[in-house]
């Protein structure tokens, strides 16, 4: 069943305050919006004012769930599920007849984009890779694109069901002989299906304070964004997506 409904990640965290951001990680987001020539900050002098418009804070002062789980060192203090939990299969099921239930598992955990990237990085460690020679030149690359596995993760961060029931949930990569999985709570919104993701779909956003915080860290904001080009993506290469 389609989802409407409200945003979880602009909640305060009752047990945070500023001081267990990461003040080197927020001011690095300052500045990244300073040079780009945003307004955003216009009459806000101070951190927490500028925090508040970037919605990290509330107008009360409170840390939002989207700020504690971008720039507190290890939310999982709070949340400990908000985490994603990369396994790596020997075969093409879970349910294989190996003894061996993972070869590789590494369970990501920290600040969001400190997590993206741990599981990307574990993701690839375990892929083949393949020699792609350009002239006299040969590069080894992944079996499926870094920047395919690298959206694939954060949309499913970003776009992941943060109500409080689903909060003891984890996001999973799942790697097979033949294919990686990549999953997280919650169903899909309004008028979104698996088939139009990345077509005519409708982008839609289930968490907005994150597609902010995503798009002051470079990372993609719409689900229907990021499935069409790790579609066209997977396409250069053969791969379905």
């Amino acid at each position: 069943m389609f989802q409407e409904e409200e945003a979880y990640d602009t909640a305060p965290v009752a047990e945070a305050s500023i001081d267990d951001l990461n003040g080197e990680s927020y001011h690095s987001a300052f500045e990244r919006i300073i040079r780009q020539g945003s307004k955003m900050f216009t009459g806000a002098e101070t951190d927490a004012e500028r925090l508040h418009k970037l919605r990290v804070l509330t107008r009360s002062g409170e840390v939002t769930l989207a700020g504690y789980l971008t720039y507190c060192n290890y939310p999982q203090e709070l949340f400990p599920k908000l985490e994603i939990d990369v396994a790596v299969y020997p075969g093409t099921q879970k349910s294989d007849s190996s003894k061996i239930r993972f070869v590789d598992r590494k369970v990501c955990d920290g600040a969001i984009p400190v997590m993206v990237q741990d599981a990307v990085i574990k993701a690839l460690q375990n892929l083949k890779t393949t020699t792609l020679v350009k002239g006299v030149a040969a590069e080894d690359v992944p079996e499926i694109p870094e920047t395919v596995l690298r959206e694939a993760i954060t949309n499913a961060v970003m776009h992941r069901d943060y109500s409080p029931a689903r909060q003891n949930e984890a996001v999973n990569v799942e790697i097979y002989a033949d294919r990686v999985v990549v999953t997280n709570p919650g169903s899909l919104l309004q008028n979104q299906t698996v088939e139009n993701l990345t077509t005519d779909a409708k982008s839609v956003l289930r968490n907005p304070c994150r597609g902010t915080r995503d798009r002051e860290s470079r990372c993609p904001k719409s689900r229907r964004n990021t499935a069409h080009r790790c579609a066209t993506s997977s396409a250069q290469r053969a791969l379905r997506y």
